[in-house]
């Protein structure tokens, strides 16, 4: 019942992440569900462990929360890679992202195991292996600013103000708000400024 409360509850975390993603950026809002996840995972357990007995179906509250956390979590981890990516390089990189994220996601299980088959309590498992998230706050937080990765995947470009611009084969078409694509002047022209245009032909 714990995991079905939980997977119940991660379909609205998906919007919690998307508001908290619209009000900072993708790296802030990923480091923060992380620490979100630690303190409430680390913390519940802990709790658990001291709640009487007749407080148990407190477990489920705990689960929704763990499931909320989660919702939020994965598409934030997926949005803010593909920003990073390059466009037209995501079909090589995809590979790579799923290299990074399963590479060492042996090492959690091994160490809640090591730690339960030496008579440790589940509780402080649980609270070593929330300790990665911690970890993972601290590795992204060596990256660059949200800004300068977009500006270095080429995602967007200085000088469009604060509509969203994606540049496309030398390109820059701005989103505006009615859906309508505006396709801008060459990339070179935005550079300097004096771009200029020849006029139409008539017919």
């Amino acid at each position: 019942i714990f995991f079905f409360v939980s997977l119940v509850a991660s379909a609205p975390g998906t919007f919690i992440g998307q508001i908290v993603n619209r009000k900072l950026d993708p790296k802030r809002s990923w480091q923060l569900v992380m620490v979100l996840l630690f303190l409430w995972a680390a913390g519940g357990a802990v709790l658990m462990d001291y709640l009487p007995q007749n407080l148990s179906y407190l477990a489920y509250v705990w689960g929704c929360g763990v499931g909320l956390l989660l919702g939020w979590y994965y598409p934030t981890e997926n949005l803010y890679f593909c920003m990073c990516l390059p466009p037209g390089q995501e079909a090589e990189l995809s590979g790579f992202f799923v290299y990074c994220t399963q590479i060492l996601g042996w090492l959690p299980p091994l160490i809640f195991t090591f730690m339960v088959e030496a008579n440790v309590s589940q509780t402080y498992g649980v609270v070593a292996v929330s300790i990665f998230h911690l970890i993972a706050v601290a590795l992204l937080g060596c990256s660059a600013p949200w800004d300068e990765i977009l500006e270095e995947s080429g995602r967007t470009r200085k000088g469009l103000g604060d509509e969203e611009a994606v540049i496309t084969e030398g390109k820059v078409e701005k989103m505006e708000e009615g859906g309508e694509k505006v396709e801008a002047p060459d990339a070179e022209e935005l550079d300097t400024g004096s771009g200029t245009s020849e006029p139409m032909e008539e017919t």
